[in-house]
């Protein structure tokens, strides 16, 4: 210790140096009372201290599966002669199975909360190690157990800074760093690789379908040691509970496929909240009866909107949708109607409602989601999950049910045009419209009326260019009309450039000799061969100019325009390009 107190002073570190100190003397009547009282033992400790060896440093192995198995570790370090514990360290995590069974902690890199990395430094260059490994199941059912106790003694005080330290016996590898700026021995990993009996032995206890709990926990100086296991969700406890319950049948026997509902019976809720119940339930709704399926959904009538977002019991609801009976979707719709627009909204449950919606065939099944979204219409138009519904909605629903999504979206047409989700509802109900007159109608004419505030938005423009494509230039003369009448403003814009080759190339060719005359015009041509963008313009009309036999008109306007252009590179570049026509 004094020896580390005089390199602290001789690095000018002042506050470590103060922080040693007042350990020195913390534990000096301890070490007092043990040069008195166990001077034998004192000296034995020494002696295996001296004799310590280090090893060539372990690299991390990372490449390893989870095995559903918590591994509680406590980490130890111990004053030379006092022997209390410096440094108390507990750690939870899975043990891991690839090649061999292994726990790895690896404190270089372990976060506490809020992303802080903090270090874990031994300010003693010699001592005592001890780590104790207790062991209990990821559902924390069974109670833990001390499986093996680990000892180590190191002697790092011919070390060079900066060096590693590598202690490794039976399996266990801890890796040390001498700091540089504080001569402190810095943790860096902790890796044990149990034994083959010891291994066995878990992986035969291990529930195969069971969920893993809080994988990750961190509690620094705990002075005495109960296996933490931090905030458990109590979905997850209780229903590792109720499986074991089921008929009284233990996990390993629900490998089998079920043959009756009636083997889960009263268990069902827990049972497909579970990766591997979710599964079987699924392939066993292939052959099961629609008085099995009465029954099933009557027990988790209850539990359905909670079902609809769980991570594993939402897949149920695909397989589920395609074994029900119309009166069967009926009383899913039903129980769910007032949560329709949250599940929908849910990562998980917009999956589950789109599957129920996309096989919806009676009036009375459509009437009853039409009542449950219609307040909410735009807000799940402009949800990343709820968009999704609307537009299943709009594929499967006739045309006379999307009456109210419809006015309503006509209503916000500027906001959802010009919305990333809700431009994709509006090209699809563009689309369904298609054949409607009166609908199309409506859509041209706001999309005219709007067109400045749209055709010039990242994601309006694709909306005006999805209407031309739809409806046709016959039918949108009115939007044509108006893109040519700010030719020059539309030419030169990021976004609205696209319209305008949209039109360039897409149209009948009418419409393209129309912007293609007008693309002639000096003070036109000038303006767009002097801009990026414009530039793409003319080049695409060129293109469509050659096909119609009218290349002559536009190229004659390039080159009577090209004396104009004062910027050297730009004017060179419309040279090579005319040559090579």
């Amino acid at each position: 210790m004094s020896h580390l107190l005089s390199d602290c002073a001789n690095l000018g570190n002042t506050q470590l140096y103060s922080n040693h100190l007042s350990l020195y003397f913390d534990v000096h009547t301890q070490c007092a009372l043990m040069c008195k009282q166990k001077p034998a033992s004192l000296a034995l400790l020494h002696q295996r201290i001296q004799m310590a060896k280090s090893v060539k440093r372990i690299p991390l192995e990372y490449d390893l599966l989870d095995l559903n198995i918590k591994a509680f570790v406590e980490f130890r370090v111990f004053h030379t002669i006092a022997q209390m514990p410096f440094l108390h360290l507990t750690h939870s995590t899975t043990l891991k199975q690839k090649k061999t069974t292994s726990i790895l902690i690896d404190y270089a890199n372990l976060r506490e909360c809020f992303g802080k990395r903090p270090k874990y430094l031994i300010p003693f260059l010699q001592g005592r190690i001890q780590i104790e490994l207790y062991i209990i199941d990821a559902n924390l059912v069974q109670e833990g157990k001390a499986a093996r106790t680990y000892e180590f003694y190191y002697n790092s005080e011919q070390a060079t800074v900066g060096e590693y330290i590598s202690l490794e016996s039976d399996g266990v590898c801890i890796s040390m760093q001498l700091e540089e700026e504080s001569i402190q021995l810095s943790i860096k990993s902790l890796q044990i690789t149990l034994p083959t009996e010891l291994t066995t032995s878990l992986i035969k206890q291990s529930p195969k379908s069971s969920p893993i709990i809080d994988p990750f926990l961190f509690s620094p100086k705990v002075n005495t040691f109960t296996p933490q296991v931090g905030p458990i969700q109590p979905r997850a406890r209780f229903q590792s509970l109720q499986l074991e319950d089921i008929a009284q049948t233990p996990i390993e026997e629900w490998t089998e496929d079920l043959q009756n509902l009636e083997q889960i019976r009263g268990n069902v809720v827990n049972f497909v909240k579970t990766q591997h119940g979710s599964r079987l339930i699924q392939k066993h709704f292939t052959t099961c009866t629609q008085m099995e399926l009465d029954q099933m959904l009557q027990e988790i009538g209850s539990h359905l909107p909670d079902l609809m977002i769980d991570p594993y019991a939402n897949y149920m609801f695909g397989s589920l949708s395609q074994s029900c009976a119309p009166h069967q979707r009926l009383y899913i719709l039903q129980t769910i109607g007032n949560r329709l627009v949250d599940i929908a909204c849910d990562k998980k449950g917009t999956h589950a409602i789109q599957s129920l919606v996309s096989l919806i065939s009676c009036k009375q099944e459509e009437q009853m989601v039409e009542n449950s979204i219609k307040n909410n219409i735009i807000s799940l138009t402009l949800d990343s999950q709820g968009t999704h519904l609307i537009k299943k909605i709009i594929a499967r629903f006739s045309e006379d049910r999307l009456n109210n999504i419809f006015n309503k979206l006509m209503d916000r047409f500027i906001q959802v045009v010009n919305h990333q989700f809700g431009l994709c509802v509006l090209k699809d109900l563009i689309t369904k419209f298609k054949n409607n007159l009166d609908k199309s109608t409506v859509i041209i004419n706001k999309i005219r009326d709007h067109l400045d505030e749209i055709i010039q938005d990242p994601f309006g423009n694709y909306g005006v260019q999805h209407v031309i494509d739809v409806y046709g230039d016959l039918k949108c003369a009115s939007i044509i009309d108006k893109i040519l009448l700010k030719l020059i403003q539309l030419s030169i814009h990021k976004y609205s450039s696209n319209v305008v080759e949209k039109c360039i190339l897409e149209t009948s060719p009418k419409t393209q000799k129309r912007f293609i005359k007008q693309l002639s015009q000096d003070i036109i041509c000038l303006e767009l061969m002097k801009n990026k963008f414009g530039t793409f313009v003319l080049q695409k009309a060129l293109q469509e100019a050659d096909k119609l036999a009218e290349a002559d008109l536009l190229q004659q306007a390039l080159c009577r325009n090209l004396p104009s252009i004062y910027a050297q590179n730009i004017r060179q570049k419309w040279i090579e390009y005319l040559s090579k026509k």
